[in-house]
This record gives structure tokens, C-alpha cells and sequence, in this order.
């Protein structure tokens, strides 16, 4: 089965959600470019990551991300401070080196049960959005 979540859906839920206007687009087959405006001083700067998927397994994403210096810091310290106010999702959330970030989906209670009956095993980066590709066990 393949689900698809367009750029759009993922702007809107970004700023629905989290008051946070994002810009998606397509790098490469597996590179996703999240963008945002971000005040400095009396301006607006536009900054960007690329987030990369290295590896998928059945209940694993393994992801890196790069951008400028700056961009890369605050994305460092914004997963460190996350995971020191949420407890939880350090069990799930792991940070390694050089930019990599794992997800073990495993470990999410709300996904156990249909990690039960399913399989991840791709995700891709469409020009319109990003694909998961998941089977049943």
C-alpha cells in the first residue's frame, strides 16, 4: 500500500498545528527541503534543511539532515531540548553523529498496534510530495 502526503498537507498541518509556515519540495528521490522564514534583527531570512532518508526498515527511519552551520545548530539543539522536555520520545528519537537522526516507530504506543499488521518499506520524494510504501506482515 502507498500513501501519499503532498507539500501542501504538510504546510498546512505545519502551520495548523504549530503556527509554523513551512515550504516542502523535492531534492532528489530520497531529499525532502523543509524551508522557513526566520527574524534576524528587523528581517526576515529565508533558511532551509534538506532532510535525507538513509534507511528505511519495518519500524525504522533512519534520516540526516544538512544546511548551512547555523541551520544545522539549531536543529541539533532543538532535538536535544525536545527530548530533554519529552521524555518519552527519547526512547524513540535517537540522535547520532555527523546530522543523523533515528526513529524507532516501534516504540510510539499509538503505532504498535498497526506495526502489528504492517511493514514499512520505502519512503521516496515525489515532485508533489512524500510516498510511504508499507506491506502487510
Amino acid at each position: 500500500m502507498k500513501l501519499l502526503l503532498t507539500f501542501s498537507e504538510m504546510s498546512s498541518y505545519a502551520a495548523s498545528n504549530y503556527g509554523r509556515e513551512l515550504e516542502f519540495s523535492a531534492v532528489s528521490p530520497d531529499t525532502l527541503k523543509v524551508s522557513f522564514a526566520k527574524k534576524v534583527i528587523l528581517t526576515k531570512v529565508r533558511l532551509s534543511v534538506d532532510l535525507r532518508v538513509e534507511r528505511v526498515e519495518p519500524a525504522l527511519v533512519c534520516l540526516s539532515y544538512s544546511g548551512n552551520t547555523g541551520v544545522e545548530m539549531i536543529i541539533s539543539g532543538a532535538v536535544k531540548m525536545l527530548l530533554k522536555s519529552e521524555p518519552k520520545l527519547a526512547e524513540a528519537i535517537i540522535p547520532g553523529k555527523d546530522n543523523k537522526i533515528s526513529v524507532d516507530l516501534a516504540r510510539f504506543k499509538k503505532l504498535k498496534p498497526a506495526l502489528e499488521k504492517i511493514e514499512l518499506k520505502s519512503i521516496t520524494v515525489k515532485d508533489e510530495g512524500v510516498e510511504i510504501s508499507a506491506g502487510l506482515k
